[in-house]
């Protein structure tokens, strides 16, 4: 600590203090210059280098949560574009089915007035017909819904309601598994700065129940004379210096509030450490299960593949004898249903592995680094 001080001094002296010379103007300089260093408790600024270091982790865990918050906006965002793509593509098949019913409505009209009908083909192709339209105009509703909501999510302008996804038919392969270091990932280094800040406050707190101790040093310097510019030349000279050295020693007995602090520090770096324990088998769990889930995924939209080709020779099968009259209508409307739901089964198990996908990358930190 540096001081100056200046003191003015205007005299109005008796005739006496004028003949005995006394000065009518003094001027009265003093510089000092202190210093101060903790020898026990802040041995030599540790509470300070410690209380910095909490700043320095809490800089750091709010550039991660910065980037964790980030990273689940993108997957919000993935979650309703695959969403709004399952709804496209569904509405289109429920478009397709109505077609389909629309062209076997024909068919049953044309062998109605040829009397070859069944009893009830032809209100029940209608009945089906009408199902159909009820169910795409249901479907587009539910598309338009989650359309508006990508855009905004994605805060683009899009005029219309037309968006072509163009996502491949080919079954993506399965993304690169292997060990995941979870001390490299953000969900964990959080918890570490965390541990970290509660061994660095148990440390103040041990530290601010001792005795304080401090040495200080202090050197004076004055100047006295008549007019400014010789005082100060005195005070800069050092002709009249002055030195102190000694210790500042203070200390309590039975201070209760201390070892509550200092206990209550513990036990947050306790609970800081079986924090970070439970949220690495955590990690470990969601990362395992969420490889399963991928692995899983993509078995059902394989199978999901093969079930809409199945389905698609059949109906085709079941069509022809139905024209031909070899089978009822009951038989074709079933393989019809049965299409247009596996068809559509494909269409969710698509959204689900692809998104199972990115679900595992945030996982990893891989969707935002």
């Amino acid at each position: 600590r540096v001081t100056y001080e200046q003191t003015n001094v205007d005299r109005e002296l008796s005739t006496f203090g004028s003949s005995v010379g006394q000065p009518e103007q003094v001027v009265y300089n003093v510089f000092s210059f202190e210093v101060e260093q903790d020898l026990w408790q802040n041995t030599f600024g540790v509470i300070d280098r410690l209380n910095l270091e909490i700043a320095k982790t809490q800089t750091t865990e709010s550039k991660w949560d910065e980037l964790e918050a980030l990273e689940d906006h993108v997957l919000e965002i993935l979650n309703i574009f695959w969403s709004t793509y399952v709804a496209h593509e569904t509405l289109q098949e429920a478009i397709a089915s109505r077609e389909r019913y629309q062209q076997l409505l024909k068919v049953v009209q044309r062998k109605s007035r040829l009397g070859s009908t069944q009893p009830g083909e032809l209100a029940r192709t209608r009945a089906e017909v009408s199902q159909q339209d009820e169910s795409v105009k249901q479907n587009t509703t539910q598309f338009l819904l989650l359309l508006d909501q990508l855009k905004t999510a994605l805060n683009i302008e899009h005029p219309g309601d037309i968006v072509d996804f163009q996502i491949d038919t080919i079954v993506p392969e399965l993304p690169a598994f292997g060990e995941v270091e979870l001390d490299e990932l953000r969900a964990i280094k959080k918890n570490q700065l965390s541990l970290q800040r509660a061994e660095a406050d148990q440390e103040i707190k041990e530290s601010e129940g001792d005795p304080v101790v401090k040495l200080i040093a202090k050197v004076q310097s004055t100047g006295l004379e008549r007019d400014s510019s010789s005082a100060t030349s005195e005070l800069t000279s050092f002709a009249k210096p002055t030195y102190f050295a000694g210790l500042n020693i203070k200390f309590y007995i039975g201070n209760e509030t201390s070892d509550a602090e200092l206990s209550l520090a513990k036990v947050n770096k306790r609970l800081a450490n079986l924090r970070l324990s439970m949220a690495k088998k955590m990690l470990k769990d969601q990362l395992a299960n969420a490889e399963r889930s991928v692995k899983s995924n993509r078995l059902v939209l394989q199978s999901r593949v093969e079930q809409v080709k199945e389905r698609e020779t059949a109906f085709e099968q079941i069509r022809r004898a139905f024209r031909q009259g070899r089978v009822n209508i009951t038989e074709l409307i079933m393989a019809a249903n049965l299409l247009t739901a596996a068809r559509t089964a494909k269409i969710q198990a698509t959204g689900d592995y692809h998104l199972s996908i990115d679900q595992l990358a945030a996982l990893k930190d891989e969707l935002i680094k």
